[in-house]
């Protein structure tokens, strides 16, 4: 699915498998619309926010060296698969899996419909923050861009695209 946005980070050495999971819960929670359910009953799908933000944690040891990269597609591969039911499991999944030779493989799976290619970097920053204990500032409610994109004029919004689109043109 071309919404599926995967993101696969290898680290070599120690790593400690609950303070990521934990690092990447308490992201998350600090941005609960990573974890929005999507429902189909109007014309167009509508996000729900849980109360108590849910993702998909997996922890999968691959100890047998004879064909990993096949291994580690076949984890990336369900991943992608499982955020394309919008209404079904979460959104935003990661997997950890652990390689031979003292080797990690972090893989982020996200729909598009929750982030854009942009937010990854700040999705990564907050991860490894929490996972080296850094304290964050207050992540902006997701209430306030909902709003503000609630409160936009449209008909305004679509006139000077207008007009940018005809000054190209020119």
């Amino acid at each position: 699915d071309v919404y599926a946005v995967q993101l696969g980070i290898t680290v070599a050495g120690a790593l400690d498998p609950d303070r990521l999971r934990d690092a990447v819960y308490a992201m998350v929670a600090r941005h609960p619309n990573l974890a929005a359910r999507f429902c189909d009953q109007s014309d167009e799908p509508v996000q729900v926010i849980g109360t108590d933000p849910e993702i998909a944690w997996q922890y999968v040891e691959l100890s047998d060296s004879a064909d990993v990269d096949a291994q580690i597609e076949q984890v990336s591969a369900a991943e992608r698969a499982a955020v394309c039911d919008l209404a079904g499991p979460p959104l935003f999944r990661a997997a950890l899996i652990s390689l031979p030779d003292n080797r990690n493989r972090l893989v982020l799976t996200i729909h598009h419909i929750v982030i854009d290619g942009w937010s990854l970097p700040i999705l990564l920053q907050e991860i490894f923050a929490g996972y080296y204990g850094q304290r964050l500032p207050p992540a902006t409610p997701y209430r306030s861009f909902v709003t503000w994109l609630a409160d936009r004029d449209l008909d305004a919004a679509h006139a000077a695209v207008v007009r940018l689109l005809v000054l190209r043109l020119v």
